[in-house]
């Protein structure tokens, strides 16, 4: 009975693990986009499509 709550719990370790690596990742690739230039990219096109789907561009 014991074993399954040790391996449960190793296995929600390694979950938390790897959830803070990938969130480490994402924020990591977010900040080099954001460095470049993409996010003034991603507004102004972001911007356009909605001018669109209103009808004023």
């Amino acid at each position: 009975m014991n074993k399954g709550r040790k391996t449960n719990m190793a296995g929600a370790g390694y979950r938390r693990w790897l959830w803070a690596l990938l969130l480490a990742a994402g924020i990591c690739f977010l900040g080099i986009g954001i460095w470049r230039g993409e996010a003034q990219t991603v507004w102004i096109k972001a911007i356009y499509i909605c001018l669109e789907c209103i009808g004023i561009g």
